[in-house]
């Protein structure tokens, strides 16, 4: 079972700052765990198979095939994938899932980086993204190759990289860019443009 799996392989762990903060971060098994389980659904959605929400924490379990962990729900699911359906099993999902990898400290209660933002997608799916192919793919594209299964440096590594072809682009380049890029990513790369440009200012 999934959370018999969880309690010997956590999958977030408190990492300190310098302020002595206690910090969220996924652990490998973790990201793998959840990245395994959009998988999963996504693989099931694609050949218009559905469980229309109705899945239980219980059904979810981890195996062990040939070396690798691999992630299932038991509860088989039912033909009839419309937006509504879908819907409700990526909230169900999110729902189980993202409890497990909130880090509850004496102050407050944490997800690691990018894990709402994700979870906050999984909610709020396109609404043709049932009916439209092209809407599809763009999707679970999106919520698969997720910034939050990246690893820490994987991650600097890419927004500092899309901040460098940002800077490069014309203006109008720029809004097309911002259509493409989750909101929240472009959010950092603009604060890192400002940040490099006060700090550029202040030598």
């Amino acid at each position: 079972m999934l959370l018999e799996f969880l309690v010997s392989n956590p999958p977030v762990v408190a990492f300190k700052l310098h302020d002595n903060v206690d910090t969220p971060v996924c652990t490998t098994e973790g990201s793998n765990i959840f990245q395994g389980y959009i998988d999963y659904v996504v693989t099931r959605h694609k050949s218009g198979l559905t469980w229309a929400g109705n899945f239980q924490a219980s059904d979810m379990v981890v195996l062990r095939v040939n070396g690798s962990y691999e992630y299932h729900i038991l509860k088989e699911p039912s033909p009839g994938l419309n937006h509504d359906a879908m819907s409700q099993d990526f909230k169900r999902l999110a729902g189980i899932l993202l409890q497990q990898y909130t880090l509850t400290t004496s102050t407050n209660q944490n997800d690691p980086p990018f894990f709402t933002n994700l979870c906050k997608s999984l909610r709020n799916i396109p609404s043709d993204v049932a009916a439209n192919t092209q809407s599809m793919d763009k999707f679970t594209m999106f919520i698969c190759k997720h910034m939050a299964f990246l690893s820490s440096m994987s991650r600097s590594n890419l927004i500092f990289n899309l901040m460098r072809v940002y800077k490069a682009l014309s203006l109008s380049d720029r809004v097309t860019f911002a259509s493409c890029v989750d909101g929240f990513v472009h959010r950092c790369i603009l604060f890192l443009l400002l940040y490099h440009e006060c700090k550029s200012h202040r030598k």
